[in-house]
């Protein structure tokens, strides 16, 4: 399975959002991303974590690709996934590409924005 690579944003006022797919708490984390704009957004729920020792990571799987994230946002999918059908999430480490700096301070300039437009907010510490 490849690496998993983002493809760019249109614009400012769009961002990523993570459908985790259904499983067990043992069950390896699925899940898709697409792209919304925030005026226009299904419902979702966001994830404040802490993120732990970036060091140490595991793999997901986004679509056919793999994407490696901390142990402790692996942590938090497994605990807010649902056994019987997808959730819409909003967790920067996911939905942000991470290594293109652009991108990344563009969509921090806007979490407040992402934030306030969750239907609700799950906070994890670990």
């Amino acid at each position: 399975m490849d690496l998993f690579q983002y493809t760019e944003l249109p614009n400012s006022q769009s961002i990523r959002i993570l459908t985790l797919h259904p499983g067990s708490y043992h069950d390896e984390i699925t899940c898709s991303l697409s792209v919304s704009q925030l005026d226009n957004l299904e419902k979702y729920e966001a994830i404040s974590y802490t993120w732990g020792d970036a060091k140490i990571a595991e793999e997901i799987s986004v679509g056919d690709s793999r994407l490696a994230i901390t142990t402790n946002l692996i942590g938090a999918l497994r605990r807010f996934r649902l056994e019987d059908r997808d959730r819409k999430l909003w967790a920067d480490a996911i939905c942000i590409n991470q290594h293109n700096l652009s991108e990344r301070s563009q969509q921090v300039g806007i979490m407040r924005d992402i934030f306030q437009k969750a239907s609700r907010t799950f906070v994890w510490l670990g």
